[in-house]
């Protein structure tokens, strides 16, 4: 019963498995890292935030709104607002 001939061949051939097996690991490890990021940029956008929280009032507008029509004084027909007199009376509007 004597000792095995190749004790460095096997010794190579240990080392070549154990070298396989941490790049084998380190392959994996880098394919799941790869896969979470996919999943976080395919996750939908965060809607954003509403600036009046729901069930509160609409603040008032800074810019208040142009008139689009003028009522006459006299007869009380609202008119357009390039017209200068009523549409109904003839009166002048102001």
């Amino acid at each position: 019963m004597g000792s095995f001939p190749w004790p460095g061949f096997l010794t190579f051939l240990g080392l070549a498995c154990l070298l396989l097996l941490i790049g084998a690991a380190i392959v994996v490890v880098v394919i799941l890292v790869a896969q979470r990021n996919r999943k976080r940029e395919s996750d939908p956008p965060v809607p954003p935030r509403p600036a009046v929280p729901p069930g509160q009032a609409q603040p008032p507008s800074v810019a208040p709104s142009m008139p689009t029509s003028r009522t006459c004084s006299a007869c009380g027909t609202v008119n357009e607002l390039a017209n200068n007199f009523c549409e109904q009376c003839g009166s002048p509007l102001s």
